[in-house]
């Protein structure tokens, strides 16, 4: 009888006689493979029961019934079960069912793993939101209210707060569908984004790191003609002090020429400052801050740093600027930066003032 069994089986077959025939008049089932005479096998769900003869001797009552269709859809879905499962834990997004009458949110393994919470047949938006930044909290509490109302597909991003005080980033999306009750059910995927999220302030971080070393790089090249417009206001600084003694040394002291020479001191005093807070600022190593900015103002003051430059080349700059030009919302600095490569390559284009360019600067302006 064990012959009809595959092999690897008989031992059980062996194991379910025995309880049936310790357990007389109860009902005993199992499912197992049977080989049939060709070699192939099958799955059978047996029903099966002691019980003794009028000749007081025991026998086992079998009915089998053959599943095998049955189980070949079971193992094919374990298997589909299983992929997706892989699929999602490889790229860090679960999946999650919500149904807005009940309120019941059904997630995947992965839905599980990424917001570190045990498994559970079903949770609420309450158990959620424990996990949610409580500086993203109202937000995500918004779009689940107008999701909940008009039923429409949704797609946000927030932040997670871990136990540990460790914070992730994910990214939601769902899409409504109305099931066979006509109630509103969202189906969605969310995905943990805190690798990419990391990467990106990774790479804006060295982005602000190479243009900090180009601003320096470029202010260096031009150290002459930074020290030549500082120089200039210090000179008159002390060619005027000098004139505001002599006035003030006469026998009868010229007051006025004095004041006026001193206002001359103040005013090459501040010119200096200036050069150098242009220069300060150029150098800083700062996050991008956009605001409004006059552009012929932000041009004007480039002009400033490269005049002894342009002078050293022998190059002349003619200024055409557009009067009363609307404000441009921009990073002073980068757009500093900007216009400064592209005097540069204008000065490098026309060496000792002649001929065509004899090489141009590849600018690295942000």
């Amino acid at each position: 009888m064990l012959r009809v069994f595959a092999a690897e089986d008989r031992d059980m077959v062996q194991r379910n006689v025995a309880a049936c025939l310790d357990n007389i008049g109860q009902t005993h089932n199992w499912e197992i493979r049977k080989v049939r005479k060709d070699g192939s096998r099958i799955w059978v769900r047996e029903n099966a029961k002691a019980v003794r003869r009028l000749d007081d001797q025991l026998i086992v009552l079998i009915a089998c019934e053959d599943i095998t269709e049955r189980k070949h859809a079971e193992n094919a879905l374990q298997q589909s079960e299983m992929y997706l499962t892989e699929a999602q834990r490889v790229s860090h997004t679960g999946s999650f069912g919500w149904h807005v009458a009940s309120g019941e949110i059904i997630w995947s393994e992965e839905t599980f793993r990424i917001f570190e919470f045990d498994r559970a047949p079903s949770i609420t938006h309450a158990t959620v939101l424990q996990r949610v930044h409580p500086d993203d909290r109202a937000r995500v509490q918004r779009t689940i209210d107008r999701a909940s109302l008009d039923g429409k597909d949704f797609e946000h991003g927030y932040r997670l707060l871990m136990p540990n005080g460790a914070i992730k980033f994910v990214h939601a999306r769902a899409h409504a569908v109305t099931n066979l009750s006509g109630d509103t059910e969202f189906i969605g995927a969310v995905t943990d984004v805190t690798a990419r999220k990391r990467a990106e302030a990774e790479l804006h971080e060295a982005q602000t790191n190479l243009a900090h070393v180009t601003r320096v790089t470029a202010l260096g090249e031009l150290a002459a003609s930074i020290a030549h417009e500082v120089n200039q206001p210090l000179a008159a600084v002390v060619t005027n002090a000098a004139a505001c003694l002599r006035w003030l040394n006469r026998a009868a002291p010229d007051l006025n020429e004095a004041r006026g020479a001193v206002r001359s001191i103040i005013s090459d005093g501040n010119r200096a400052g200036e050069v150098i807070q242009r220069v300060r600022a150029m150098v800083n190593k700062t996050t991008d801050q956009k605001a409004p900015l006059d552009v012929n103002e932000v041009i004007n003051q480039v002009i400033v740093l490269v005049q002894h430059e342009l002078q050293r080349h022998h190059v002349s700059l003619q200024l055409d600027l557009a009067p009363a030009l609307p404000s441009v919302v921009a990073d002073r600095i980068q757009m500093q930066q900007v216009i400064l490569n592209l005097v540069l390559n204008g000065i490098e284009a026309m060496p000792a003032g002649h001929g065509p360019a004899a090489g141009t600067r590849n600018p690295d302006a942000p």
